[in-house]
């Protein structure tokens, strides 16, 4: 049930997800994704490459440490490039919430429109993880 697992931030260009959708062949078709950005150390399958999709791997961990800020450029350069090359992006992480909307907060911060952005798709995955979209440690 991985392929249910992806949101569109902006329609047709730009999803989120967690690792089952982006190993799930269903997922990708029906989206017609062209390129994956994995922001985990998990792999996704060596078939992959032979199925014409671009995949990029940032291996950052799911911890409180990791420099998830050192990667974002590159990230965001990745997503713009295949995105003005008409490619469509699946952003994931292992659970689809907090590395990926990292880094498509990030994009969509310096690259994007407010109408392009379906702000209900991120938040309603904070909401529905941490019961509430969490503003700041101090809240």
């Amino acid at each position: 049930m991985g392929w249910k697992n992806v949101n569109a931030i902006i329609e047709n260009k730009l999803y989120i997800g967690n690792i089952l959708s982006a190993r799930s062949s269903r997922s990708l078709t029906e989206r017609r994704i062209t390129h994956i950005l994995s922001v985990c150390p998990d792999p996704i399958p060596a078939e992959l490459p032979e199925s014409g999709l671009t995949h990029r791997r940032i291996p950052v961990e799911d911890v409180d440490y990791a420099d998830l800020l050192t990667h974002l450029p590159a990230a965001c350069q990745y997503i713009e490039e295949s995105m003005r090359a008409g490619g469509t992006v699946l952003v994931h992480c292992v659970q689809g919430l907090s590395r990926s909307a990292t880094v498509i907060a990030a994009y969509c911060t310096g690259n994007c429109s407010p109408r392009s952005i379906r702000t209900s798709s991120l938040s309603y995955q904070l909401a529905n993880k941490y019961g509430r979209i969490p503003a700041s440690k101090n809240s």
